[in-house]
């Protein structure tokens, strides 16, 4: 943990407490904002859920990305792979810098402490913008045709995003 020293209105110097990864990777630690409402999937270094942020009137949808933890021998947690070390400072870098269309903003980074399963607490979450409908499994149903124009548009919004991406020293 680091103390830092705020000076408020009256200057008074007030003495407050952030924890490492706090001041590291600038996310907020809360109990409830977020409520997982079903599990969407799973990659290796990642399972993402559909959740609700309870700071909106009314509750908007959001994607949690909870990132897995390094296992070491014992299975303790040791800590975050280097790859979420790298997603994390490239969502921040492109939603910094203004929102793109095309590219999803990362809309905060949160570590529940309670209320949710014992495997959710104490792991970092990243929240991004829910989406309802999976691309791969739309290009892959073959009972859905797609026109030229549709196509021509879908490479368009790619080829646009990764440029906004490149622009900013970010390789996909």
């Amino acid at each position: 943990n680091e103390f830092n020293e705020e000076i408020n209105d009256k200057n008074e110097v007030k003495s407050t407490k952030h924890t490492l990864l706090e001041i590291v990777f600038h996310f907020h630690i809360s109990e409830t904002r977020y409520i997982k409402t079903r599990r969407v999937g799973e990659g290796t270094f990642a399972v993402v859920y559909e959740a609700l942020d309870t700071s909106t009137d009314p509750p908007t949808r959001v994607a949690l990305k909870k990132i897995k933890m390094i296992k070491q021998e014992g299975n303790a947690p040791n800590g975050l792979d280097i790859s979420a070390v790298r997603e994390l400072k490239a969502l921040r870098n492109l939603s910094a810098k203004g929102a793109h269309p095309n590219v999803a903003p990362l809309l905060d980074v949160w570590l529940p402490t309670s209320g949710l399963t014992s495997s959710s607490i104490g792991n970092l979450h990243f929240v991004l913008p829910f989406c309802d409908f999976d691309l791969e499994k739309v290009i892959k149903d073959t009972q859905i045709v797609f026109s030229p124009a549709d196509i021509k548009s879908w490479m368009w919004m790619l080829l646009s995003g990764i440029e906004y991406c490149h622009e900013r020293d970010i390789l996909h």
